[in-house]
């Protein structure tokens, strides 16, 4: 029975993924009011209000693009 031999790298190899960054997703935490720390607003309902209507239609107008 033959045994499959694992891939060696280069150092070029190595190299070329050195030169390409990373592509790392942005990390969101929502603190509040009363100190709660959230990773997600999932179930949440935010009023809308004067400090938040801003904040509302911008999320909405990139939604819809």
């Amino acid at each position: 029975m033959k045994t499959k031999k694992a891939k060696t790298t280069s150092k070029n190899d190595n190299k070329a993924k050195k030169d390409v960054p990373e592509k790392k997703a942005p990390i969101v935490r929502f603190f509040l009011k009363d100190g709660t720390q959230l990773d997600t607003l999932e179930g949440v309902v935010v009023p809308v209000n004067e400090r938040t209507e801003t904040a509302y239609r911008m999320l909405a107008e990139m939604y819809m693009k």
